[in-house]
């Protein structure tokens, strides 16, 4: 599969790109570019009573529906916004979502949902993202995480001037449907709900940096976001004040590995 990147088109001037990392990121107006672009991992099992492999709802367009992993009816809810270019966010997804899942998401006791939060490089950016969103209009929901865990497991890989040949291998092994693709990747709504998402960490979340998070509907804060200690105790406190029970035990934190190759500034 070859990957053509059409002119490109302004961003919503509502939209800015923050930089990757916790802490009061640097932020620049978002002078960036629609990527308009021409063109397996299993989806994951999902638990009784999950959303993982939820289709799209029939008044929305297959690929813009929330994507949400987890019981509906989990007594704490925890918002992830994040970059697929950002390398803070491939160390969360490859070193402490494991435990989120395995504990938290697939008992039931959190409903987990990833909202889109671009950074640069923005034509990336939007393209992986994009992808993810396209699996979801084809397999449904649990294609998307499955593509999304692809994407931050080989960041350093795609994330290059050989993101080409990376990203359509991704989708040669995910099995899906070139034409579809193509025609979804291209399509409005896709880069509308990133957008709508953006705006809503902006605007109503107050996000500034990545990966952020909203627990309980309220910013996650006073964690060590590099080594995340305290992160699973906020959960836990949380779990507690809606009448649950948390994790009786976990795993100690693994380290967390950073890698530099494409890093963004997060000294701020």
């Amino acid at each position: 599969m070859t990957i053509m990147t059409k002119p490109a088109l302004a961003l919503s001037a509502a939209l800015i790109l923050f930089a990757c990392g916790q802490g009061e990121a640097d932020s620049q107006p978002a002078d960036g570019a629609r990527p308009a672009i021409g063109v397996s991992e299993e989806s994951p099992d999902a638990s009784p009573g999950t959303a993982s492999d939820t289709p799209a709802t029939a008044d929305r367009v297959p690929g813009t529906q929330a994507m949400v992993m987890g019981a509906a009816d989990a007594p704490v809810s925890l918002v992830e916004y994040a970059s697929v270019t950002c390398p803070h966010c491939a160390a969360y997804h490859n070193e402490i979502f494991p435990i989120l899942k395995e504990y938290y998401i697939e008992p039931g006791l959190v409903r987990f949902e990833f909202r889109e939060f671009p950074t640069a490089p923005p034509q990336l950016s939007y393209l992986g993202s994009s992808i993810a969103r396209c699996a979801a209009a084809q397999k449904g929901t649990g294609a998307y995480f499955a593509m999304i865990g692809n994407l931050f497991e080989h960041q350093q890989d795609w994330v290059s001037q050989n993101y080409e040949a990376e990203l359509s291998r991704f989708v040669t092994e995910a099995e899906l449907t070139e034409p579809e693709l193509l025609e979804c990747i291209n399509s409005d709504p896709v880069f509308d709900v990133i957008n709508e998402n953006v705006r809503r960490g902006m605007e109503e979340d107050g996000i500034k940096s990545t990966p952020s998070f909203m627990l309980a509907g309220s910013r996650l804060e006073d964690y060590d976001t590099a080594t995340y200690e305290g992160y699973f105790e906020k959960i836990d406190a949380a779990l507690i004040a809606a009448g649950a029970t948390p994790p009786e035990t976990l795993p100690p934190l693994p380290e967390i590995i950073m890698a530099h190759g494409h890093d963004h500034d997060h000294d701020h």
